[in-house]
């Protein structure tokens, strides 16, 4: 079945509708959902992909490839499960009030919309 062009056009206005009615924050919902993404799973997938930090001192045997001195350091745990992101925060001045941060108010504000990200580090050092 063709559409016609004025039938085809109505379609595509209902649809159009029928998603600005539907779907809550159209117009910014792709921003919302990429940024929700970011700090879930890739922002924790950037720091486990980085585990563990390895230093070597001093070679021993270049063969075996073996090393007097060797430390792991471990960001989030060995496991990288012990990650969290903390809510952005802002402090007003003259007061001791600490509140949520939302992004429009720092928007209009011209502040920064930053948070701080909690960790354990581990750290095993072999000799």
């Amino acid at each position: 079945m063709e559409l016609t062009g004025d039938a085809s056009r109505e379609l595509s206005r209902k649809l159009i509708d029928n998603y600005f009615k539907t779907v809550s924050y159209p117009y910014t919902r792709h921003h919302i959902d990429s940024y929700d993404q970011f700090l879930q799973q890739d922002l924790i997938s950037i720091i486990r992909s980085h585990n563990p930090i390895l230093i070597l001192k001093d070679l021993i045997n270049e063969k075996t490839n073996t090393y007097k001195y060797k430390v792991e350091i471990f960001v989030g745990g060995e496991d990288g499960n012990q990650i969290e992101i903390g809510t952005p925060t802002i402090s007003l001045q003259d007061t001791d009030e600490v509140r949520v941060l939302y992004p429009n108010e720092a928007g209009l504000r011209n502040l920064t919309y930053i948070s701080t990200i909690y960790t354990n580090i581990v750290i095993k050092i072999t000799y």
